[in-house]
């Protein structure tokens, strides 16, 4: 199972009856937000629990706990086959930021991409930290912890693969498909050497000042979102 928190989450949990991927296991929440969210607690009231701000402070992962806690069953969806024209997938190579992963997931959600692909090395995307970042989107991006190499080693004819690295192509001067898989690698190592090694497509995003003093690169989620919003550019 995995913990929820916070006023945004657990309504966005308690409203996604549409997701079968998760199960509320049980609910926690102050009198005042009980009393707010009686609608949507009610399908769920025999596992529901008043509890006081002294009780969720304990329960709490947060500094300042928000209003109410829930606890999910936690779900690992199969990844299925590939629908090689269309798909667009994000594959990370040993992520291990809390932030960072719980920022991609959300940029994923924000940019319309479905399923994210982790090697063994990523952070665990259940991680509370992770879900925090979400902001909700945890319940709407599948996150496949798998075999990254071994995948890629097997992917279909056709199907580009994409890896953000340094000397990799301009994005504003590629022709970006509306397929593929886009590959980010370690926050401060890039992708390994075993995955780099399977990028038929590497890609870069340019440097606007060509001076000696600049960062060696960008944080591995702004990076990301600046490749797929040129993407979604271009396949609008």
């Amino acid at each position: 199972m995995f913990i929820i928190e916070g006023d945004k989450l657990v309504r966005e949990a308690l409203n996604d009856k549409a997701n079968s991927r998760f199960k509320i296991h049980s609910i926690y929440g102050l009198d005042s937000w009980l009393d707010q969210n009686q609608e949507i607690i009610s399908p769920y009231l025999e596992i529901t629990e008043q509890i006081n701000s002294k009780e969720l402070g304990q329960i709490s992962n947060l500094k300042t706990p928000n209003r109410a806690l829930a606890i999910i069953h936690l779900v690992y969806p199969d990844f299925k086959a590939i629908n090689t024209q269309y798909d667009r997938l994000i594959g990370l190579d040993n992520i291990q930021d809390p932030g960072n992963m719980g920022t991609i997931i959300r940029l994923a959600d924000w940019f319309g991409i479905k399923d994210i692909l982790l090697s063994p090395g990523c952070a665990d995307p259940y991680n509370p930290k992770v879900v925090q970042a979400t902001m909700g989107s945890i319940f709407r991006v599948k996150m496949h912890q798998i075999d990254l190499e071994a995948w890629l080693e097997k992917i279909p004819e056709g199907f580009p693969v994409y890896g953000a690295i340094l000397n990799g192509e301009n994005i504003y001067n590629k022709k970006l498909s509306k397929n593929g898989i886009i590959l980010f690698g370690n926050e401060s190592q890039g992708l390994s050497a075993e995955i780099e090694r399977l990028v038929s497509e590497p890609i870069t995003i340019p440097r606007g000042d060509k001076s000696d003093y600049r960062p060696e690169s960008l944080n591995v989620s702004v990076a990301l979102g600046v490749i797929l919003s040129e993407f979604s550019r271009q396949n609008s």
